[in-house]
């Protein structure tokens, strides 16, 4: 009988695969923190022979598996061990190959074990890639074209047009690219999308998508715009299941730097966190993970799916903080129900670019996610804006401090206090919103290079009732007069000239409520230039005494007044009199003090009990508070109020 001999390929689709969730012993929220991971990865199949005829022969079945962890700068292969019995096995740099010759059972398998070490770093790039790029290697050229799923039509060109518009620089292209995929696609797994790749011009045309869809539409536009982008499969850590499972994400290609991973599902732009592991990088998404030939007469190979499962095996050491965070409310107090503008402004202290994810970890509600993505420049300062909302429903006859805390993907951490009460300045939404955006707009401008601009106050700790003084001295220092400059501390603004070389004096009185950096600036339409001071407003203390019970003593009781003592700031070193009389010493405090005192009813004089505060305020100046309240004397002997009629008589004399 002769054989019919025949060659057949299956390509076995990157996603979906068959993917093992494999939960780790503690749960995290993720990697971030850590230096390095040592993670298990098991890559496996299986493959079933299935008889067509009583008959059958076959010569060989070879399997080239696409999908297994690769090496590079931030991944290593610590060990790997691969299993396939009965079969040879060659490892080439971008495949393994399995060869069965002859086969005569009906069902084989093989798997790889592999222990990889992933870094938690990314590509210092410390220069300016100019935009758009020219003369893209020849190599690169296909990671510039379309493909069957990473295609391409006029909206997508359209719109990567529209965000690259006006910048020269490659990183801030690729980042601000990333960031638009990530806030305007939605990650939805409810869609049939997550069993069924989709092209990029329907994930577009959507607006949803999961992890690859979101990646294939992210490379489409960089590639639209001739800049390379490649697809990676691997697995990473998720913490809304806390497990390992597959995932696609996308490396885009820096001239002088090599292939950069971008993953535009994490909101990771320029880096990965370590649990991330890469087991291909190709073309297309949909490219095989693994091809199946074989040469026989009367069967079916039947394979299965890729099965993919990975576990932690190790976390070691903590990393660097590389950025300098500073977080305040632009507001520091505010009535319940108020919206407060939240401000982190984030250093760059190191010489190259610093992609960053700032994460509000402590706060008051917020109006919008607690998570923002931000690119910096070598040495470049930045501030991102929030809007917070207060509380309505709180006890209203308490002072209330809440925790600010700000966080960044590599530890950086900085915190703050936000105060609240019902006495304090009510803010609105409105102008909440409104000082974002003047703020936010401001940050956008470019750095006024032809002028000098320094200013300095009388000191740097003020009251809250005295008038500050700033003066400024504003200097042309380039070859151009100025004209339409506005200078502006705050909301005053005063509008200037300056011809080449002028130095003008300018001062401000301005009135303020907290403690702030002011950052004065001087600016037109696209230009500004600012110089900052750090001023400490000390609140001037407002005390009452509240609820002072009872109303009523009789002359020879012994009652226990109690009262309410309530500041609105901080007080220190705090002595409380009665009647002329050393009641007690208090702790510093804030807000309401409960007290509570035994007092005879014939030593309040006259039915008028005397309250006075002794106390420092935070700058320590020595300070009063008096108050009288009216209680009724009962029973007063006869003697007593004869007494009494014979002093008000001569004091009213």
């Amino acid at each position: 009988m002769s054989i019919i001999n025949k060659v057949i390929i299956i390509a076995l689709f990157l996603i979906p695969l068959v993917s093992a969730q494999i939960e780790v012993t503690q749960k995290v929220e993720n990697y971030n923190n850590y230096s390095n991971l040592e993670l298990n990865v098991i890559v496996k199949s299986e493959i079933e022979i299935i008889p067509e005829k009583n008959r059958y022969d076959i010569d060989f079945i070879d399997i080239n598996l696409k999908y297994s962890p690769e090496e590079d700068e931030r991944q290593k292969i610590v060990s790997q061990d691969i299993n396939a019995n009965g079969a040879k096995v060659r490892k080439d740099d971008d495949k393994i190959s399995i060869r069965w010759d002859e086969p005569k059972e009906k069902n084989y398998s093989y798997s790889v074990y592999t222990l990889v070490k992933t870094e938690n770093d990314f590509k210092k790039i410390s220069k300016k890639i100019p935009f758009p790029l020219r003369n893209v290697d020849q190599s690169l050229e296909k990671f510039t074209k379309e493909t069957e799923f990473i295609d391409s039509n006029e909206d997508i060109k359209d719109l990567s047009r529209k965000l690259a518009e006006g910048e020269d620089d490659l990183y801030v292209v690729v980042f601000k690219i990333a960031d638009w995929v990530n806030n305007n696609i939605e990650y939805d797994l409810s869609t049939l999308t997550a069993d069924v790749v989709q092209k990029s011009s329907w994930v577009l045309e959507n607006k949803q998508g999961v992890c690859d869809e979101l990646t294939n539409l992210f490379i489409s536009m960089l590639r639209s715009l001739n800049i390379p982008a490649r697809f990676v499969g691997g697995v990473t850590y998720t913490n809304t299941g806390y497990y390992f499972g597959n995932h696609g994400w996308a490396e885009v290609y820096f001239p002088g730097y090599g292939w950069v991973p971008f993953d535009v599902t994490f909101g990771q732009y320029g880096r990965i966190d370590p649990s991330h592991v890469k087991l291909s990088s190709v073309q297309d998404s949909g490219e095989s993970a693994v091809d199946y030939t074989w040469r026989s007469s009367g069967i079916t190979l039947k394979p299965k799916g890729l099965a993919v499962e990975a576990s932690l095996n190790n976390a070691n050491g903590a990393i660097a903080e590389n950025a300098i965070l500073e977080i305040k409310p632009l507001n520091g107090e505010a009535k319940f129900g108020s919206y407060v503008p939240l401000e982190i402004k984030v250093k760059n202290p190191t010489p190259y670019y610093l992609p960053l994810s700032v994460i509000i970890s402590k706060s008051p509600k917020l109006l919008e996610s607690n998570v923002k993505e931000i690119l910096l420049n070598p040495k470049e300062e930045k501030k991102l804006f929030w809007t917070m909302e207060i509380d309505n429903n709180l006890d209203k006859r308490f002072v209330y401090t809440a925790e600010l805390e700000a966080t960044t993907t590599f530890g950086s951490i900085a915190s703050n206090v936000i105060k609240f009460s019902k006495g304090f300045e009510e803010l609105s939404l409105e102008a909440a919103k409104e000082t974002i955006k003047k703020l936010g707009d401001r940050e956008e401008k470019k750095l006024f290079a032809e002028i000098k601009l320094d200013c300095e106050s009388e000191k740097n700790e003020y009251y809250s009732d005295e008038e500050i003084q700033i003066r400024c001295i504003l200097e042309n220092v380039g070859n151009k007069n100025l004209e339409d400059l506005n200078l502006c501390a705050i909301t005053n603004c005063q509008n200037i000239n300056l011809s080449i070389a002028e130095k003008k004096d300018f001062k401000f009185n301005l009135s303020l409520e907290s403690s702030i950096d002011l950052r004065i600036s001087a600016e037109t339409n696209d230009l500004i230039k600012y110089d900052e001071l750090k001023l400490k407003i000390v609140k001037v203390p407002k005390i009452r005494f509240i609820e002072v019970e009872p109303k009523s003593i009789g002359y020879n009781e012994i009652a226990n007044v109690t009262f309410d003592i309530f500041s609105n700031a901080m007080i220190n070193n705090v002595t409380l009199e009665i009647d002329n009389v050393i009641a007690t010493n208090l702790e510093n405090f804030e807000g309401r003090y409960n007290i509570l005192v035994p007092v005879k009813g014939k030593q309040i004089n006259n039915g008028v009990l005397t309250l006075k505060l002794f106390y420092k305020d935070e700058l320590g100046l020595d300070r009063k508070h008096e108050e009288k309240h009216k209680i009724e004397i009962t029973d007063i002997p006869i003697y007593k109020r004869a007494i009494n009629r014979i002093i008000n008589k001569i004091n009213s004399s």
